[in-house]
């Protein structure tokens, strides 16, 4: 069993996943389109890879105030308890800073990788449940 991370967007959205013992995040794809594929999408995810659970990172503005994005993710988090699994919505705060620093030094422009950045994010919200939830996992 796995858990699947998302770094979500209106157009894009990044995808990462648990190895099975839920202890590392691994990028996985970045999936374009709107929330009816993202749906699809994540569902054929679902089956393929056991998830067991949903990490949404949320947009938090850094004064700690929800961000105008954090409704839109709140409403495609509704749309995926459709999938009768557990949805967790996560701070996201700068990790996709992060992720384009992450970029930056592997001598890559950010800029031209915007679909590496939005997996790099999503991997960073999944490690960073993974890494809040490690006292309380033996196993997966």
């Amino acid at each position: 069993m796995s858990i699947l991370g998302i770094d979500y967007g209106t157009r894009k959205m990044g995808i990462a996943v648990s190895d099975d013992n839920c202890k590392i995040a691994l990028p996985l794809t970045t999936i374009r389109g709107g929330d009816t594929k993202f749906l699809m999408a994540i569902e054929k995810i679902i089956v393929q890879r056991d998830i067991k659970k949903i990490v949404i990172g949320l947009p938090i503005n850094l004064s700690g105030d929800e961000s105008s994005m954090s409704k839109i993710v709140k409403d495609f988090a509704e749309k995926l308890k459709s999938l009768k699994i557990e949805i967790v919505l996560l701070d996201e705060r700068l990790t996709s800073v992060q992720a384009e620093r992450i970029i930056h030094e592997i001598g890559e422009k950010p800029s031209r990788k915007k679909s590496k950045v939005d997996r790099i994010a999503a991997t960073l919200i999944l490690q960073n449940y993974l890494d809040s939830q490690e006292q309380f996992y033996e196993d997966c």
